[in-house]
């Protein structure tokens, strides 16, 4: 702990990374803050579970439509400008959200907000690796994630209580209370966004376009950078390898959001509530994941460290399949947290290590839409095959199996995860000479 912290304050002492995680930290917080106000509103403008869920397809499908395009730009434009730029705009568009009180105008901008968001993750990924040197990546991407996580279980756990008494300063000022309300959420989140732009700003990001303007080296066209991205991956044995195993990672572990609340209710019975309980355990499992990563990953190879996590990630699907005890969930799900965070931030580390600066963008934006895309089918798949075999426990030949379809579901999700991390060790087994 105390080794991973010390790595932690050393790159922080790089003022530049400093302002960027400033940057990450403040405008991360918000962004979780509004997505519990979001899904509040869809549910009583609408008293459906299914406007619930579809609030999470408008989320993910940018990623169909703007992925490949997103990383074009961000590998042909100035990084830091488009971060500015795409900080600013979302900041606009969370401010305009309080207006609207119907559903379809919620979707549309959250579409749009999720589409800059795509552009500016993968964005500031790429340019992670030119602010630090090459021993200190992965330390750093274990500090934005793990950043990410505590802001993520600070604001879901702790947002009402910050709304209620920022609403307690303003009850004194009728007007401001009038038009606050929940909506104080949105105005935080805005202010955010506003401010990481400012500090990203005063970031000095070396730039490769001004590099390329020295050489008097003509751009080339936006058709044929889009194919590239593409062409690289797929000659790229490292990058393919990853990107297949990342793809049904995310497929196999979504199950959990598919099914999680039907899991809860009746394999566990402890009822559908207490999903919140189990997930807020994975986001501790999360956090420590990314700390502990600090002290462990010297020890392994990360290609290896890699199929290890996405390995364990996979038993801990399996194991929640063939569990009925909420205390048993729990621990599972703290130490599927622990290797999720560390399949990440290896697999995120190995594809900068991995991706020339060049087309670095591009392909962080393929697999940022990998992993959207993933998600969306993962949650169709486990919904709908759910829903067709029903809540109780499942007949076959006259005789009931002792598993409900949420425990099927799982199984599945967790072998399928079993199946990507011997897909990965096995390719780099027998590839040595490959290493990030």
């Amino acid at each position: 702990m105390n080794s991973s912290l010390k790595k932690y304050i050393n790159v922080l002492k790089n003022k530049n990374l400093l302002r960027l995680w400033l940057a990450h930290a403040i405008s991360t917080f918000g962004d979780w803050l509004i997505f519990v106000v979001l899904i509040q509103r869809i549910y009583k403008l609408s008293g459906s579970n299914f406007a619930v869920g579809s609030l999470m397809i408008f989320k993910v499908l940018p990623a169909l439509f703007l992925g490949s395009v997103a990383g074009v730009f961000i590998d042909r434009y100035d990084r830091k400008k488009i971060m500015i730029f795409c900080d600013i705009v979302r900041g606009i568009i969370v401010l305009t959200l309080p207006i609207f009180h119907l559903i379809a105008p919620i979707y549309f901008f959250v579409f749009l907000l999720e589409g800059f968001s795509l552009l500016f993750l993968p964005a500031r990924q790429a340019s992670i690796p030119n602010l630090v040197k090459n021993d200190e990546v992965i330390i750093s991407n274990s500090l934005f994630y793990l950043t990410n996580n505590i802001m993520m279980f600070l604001s879901l756990t702790f947002g009402s209580t910050i709304v209620f008494i920022i609403e307690r300063i303003f009850i004194k000022a009728p007007t401001l209370m009038a038009i606050s309300g929940q909506n104080i959420v949105f105005y935080i989140d805005s202010l955010t966004f506003f401010i990481s732009a400012f500090l990203t700003f005063f970031t000095a990001i070396p730039s490769l376009h001004t590099k390329v303007k020295k050489s008097g080296v003509s751009k080339p066209t936006f058709s044929v950078v889009l194919i590239e991205g593409w062409k690289y991956l797929k000659s790229n044995f490292s990058v393919k390898v990853m990107f297949i195993s990342s793809a049904l990672q995310i497929f196999g572990a979504g199950t959990v959001c598919a099914v999680g609340p039907a899991y809860c209710e009746y394999a566990l019975k402890a009822g559908s509530e207490s999903i919140g309980f189990l997930l807020s355990t994975y986001g501790l499992g999360m956090i420590t994941g990314s700390i502990f990563l600090g002290t462990i990953e010297q020890y392994f190879k990360r290609e290896y460290l890699f199929s290890l996590a996405v390995f364990l990630t996979g038993i801990g699907l399996v194991l929640f399949s063939l569990n009925s005890y909420i205390q048993y969930a729990l621990i599972i799900a703290f130490v599927s947290g622990i290797a999720s965070s560390i399949s990440i931030i290896v697999l995120i580390t190995c594809v900068q290590s991995f991706t020339v600066e060049e087309i670095r963008g591009r392909i962080l934006t393929i697999f940022e839409m990998v992993f959207r895309v993933s998600l969306l089918f993962s949650l169709i798949f486990g919904g709908l095959v759910s829903d067709i075999i029903g809540s109780e426990k499942i007949v076959l030949f006259d005789k009931v199996i002792p598993f409900y379809s949420s425990q099927i579901i799982l199984l599945i999700g967790g072998l399928i995860c079993v199946f990507s991390s011997l897909f990965s060790f096995i390719n780099f087994k027998f590839h040595r000479n490959v290493s990030c």
